[in-house]
């Protein structure tokens, strides 16, 4: 892996994660220097329900980090995550249930992960600390390429309804938590069961009806709650772009009346509503330009996050752009995880299209080489490679690796003769 990802500037990822390991660098993406300003002060845990970045990094997104930065990045991570840890365990025995829990949410987002049933004990039935459970078990099973358990999410939003009822903060916070994940990870079980998402998404917009925002942490809230039911893939069109400015609305008034690590969170914020609003352009109005232009205001809020590139990149390479496909993947690629993977493979197709053959085998093999759970990459280079070695190696990969095997359908063990 050394060799085919030597492209990548070790030092620059450091500096675009630094915050991951409780260092600052002003080269640093809004998620890091978040995280660096947080944990300079652990009193801030102590005090109340803290806003945290929208975004919680799946698991292979810290596996990539650790492939890419170097030694002393390693070292200073574990050091990190284990002083956190430390935190959490004095939070535990000392009885500090606020404390404990915010620092859970915020281990979340750091790359610290407990046993699921470790969670279970520190967490227990409390209401307050059901979203804690919840995150950490979808995070697990959507890291691992599994399937959400439905049962398990009713379970945990029937819990807090019984004990705050429908109208609460934290059970809104809960059925939007699954409105989120099931529409982005489960899409066909969503649309099967759109009635039964559809309730908590009247549930939602009533509870917001009723209730105003009166603090920071409720500005935020609200304005989470109107981009995660933006996501019901059956709302209007008209309906899903009120909901995203009605989101963006409420983040300015929070990037006004914040500072600090509070004002980071709501630019982060913004950045993933405006995430959402481009893709809500190119996929439901059909708008390329104001497509466009909403990238260009992620760049302008992040310019060391990768995903604002890879998203262009794919843009141009579906519309048979591929200069400009290319400038913008390498550009995602300087700058880091996450998607190495996915930015190579596209790399790839790019190459094929251009007809740069042995480039785009080479970009092939860095994509699987970057993640190992995929399968394209693979059948991609069962279509371009002629050597019979090469070909069986590569067939050899995918029956020794059940979670590959499993990924192949009927028509394609047929087609590459497995």
């Amino acid at each position: 892996m050394d060799n085919l990802l030597s492209v990548i500037d070790t030092e620059l990822i450091e500096s675009r994660f630094a915050g991951y390991t409780g260092k600052p660098s002003k080269f640093s993406t809004l998620n890091s220097k978040i995280i660096f300003s947080l944990s300079q002060n652990f009193n801030y845990f102590e005090q109340n329900t803290l806003l945290l970045p929208q975004r919680i990094p799946r698991r292979d997104f810290f596996e990539e980090l650790l492939d890419l930065g170097g030694r002393n990045f390693k070292n200073d991570f574990h050091e990190f995550t284990a002083s956190l840890k430390e935190q959490i365990y004095k939070a535990k025995t000392g009885g500090d249930r606020l404390k404990l829990f915010n620092l859970l949410r915020f281990s979340l987002r750091c790359g610290v992960y407990y046993p699921k049933k470790e969670i279970f004990n520190m967490v227990g039935d409390s209401v307050e600390g059901q979203d804690i459970i919840f995150d950490y078990v979808n995070n697990e099973l959507v890291s691992k390429g599994k399937s959400l358990n439905f049962e398990f999410t009713k379970k945990t939003i029937e819990l807090v309804k019984n004990e705050k009822g429908e109208m609460s903060l934290e059970w809104v916070g809960i059925a939007n938590r699954i409105i989120v994940d099931f529409a982005r990870y489960e899409r066909e079980f969503f649309l099967e069961n759109s009635e039964y998402f559809l309730q908590l998404y009247e549930k939602i917009k009533e509870f917001m009806i009723i209730n105003h925002p009166e603090n920071n942490y409720e500005i935020k809230f609200y304005s989470v709650l109107h981009r995660g039911i933006s996501m019901i893939p059956s709302l209007d069109s008209d309906v899903v772009f009120w909901h995203l400015q009605e989101a963006l609305r409420l983040n300015e008034k929070l990037k006004i009346s914040s500072s600090g690590y509070e004002n980071l969170v709501a630019l982060e914020l913004e950045y993933t509503i405006r995430l959402s609003l481009s893709k809500f352009y190119l996929y439901l109005n059909q708008d390329k330009i104001n497509f466009v232009k909403e990238i260009t205001k992620l760049i302008e809020l992040d310019n060391y996050d990768s995903t604002s590139y890879l998203e262009l990149g794919l843009y141009y390479f579906k519309n048979s752009e591929f200069t400009k496909c290319k400038q913008n993947l390498i550009k995602a690629l300087e700058n880091g995880p996450p998607g190495i993977g996915l930015i190579y493979f596209y790399l790839g197709e790019c190459r094929k299209k251009t007809g740069d053959i042995e480039k785009a085998v080479e970009y092939y093999w860095r994509s699987f080489l970057s993640d190992s759970y995929a399968i394209s990459p693979i059948l991609e280079l069962l279509n371009l490679v002629e050597n019979e070695s090469e070909v069986s190696k590569l067939k050899s990969i995918v029956k020794e690796k059940p979670y590959l095997w499993e990924q192949l359908t009927a028509e394609e063990i047929l087609k590459y003769g497995f």
